[in-house]
């Protein structure tokens, strides 16, 4: 490589020298990770409520869905889910692309218990 450092070689190295640092912090790291998605999960249920049908049109909420299908899916009203949507948006808990909304955290994670 006319004389060019070889940096994937470097990058090796780099990466060699941080896996025995990771594994030290790797515990902190899950714990934080654990406790944002239960503050995420903890501000959702505090929009949607426990055993109403904006907590089950949450549930449905993975990107893979339309508004028609959780409508149809949960019973929810479409003027209620559009409000939902609007309110999980607000507070950057959800997004939508091309009508599919979708939680910023998997639904199947949250509510798998």
């Amino acid at each position: 490589m006319n004389g060019s450092p070889d940096y994937r070689a470097l990058l090796e190295e780099i990466r060699d020298l941080l896996i025995p640092i990771s594994g030290v912090y790797r515990s902190q790291y899950e714990e934080l990770l654990r406790e944002e998605r239960k503050e995420t999960v903890d501000r959702i249920t505090a929009l949607t409520g426990k055993g109403t049908k904006r907590l089950g049109a949450c549930q449905l909420m993975n990107g893979q869905r339309g508004r028609k299908q959780i409508i149809e899916a949960s019973g929810i009203d479409g003027s209620e889910l559009s409000k939902l949507i609007r309110s999980l948006r607000a507070q950057n808990l959800a997004t939508e692309d091309g009508g599919m909304p979708r939680l910023v955290v998997d639904p199947a994670i949250v509510w798998k218990e």
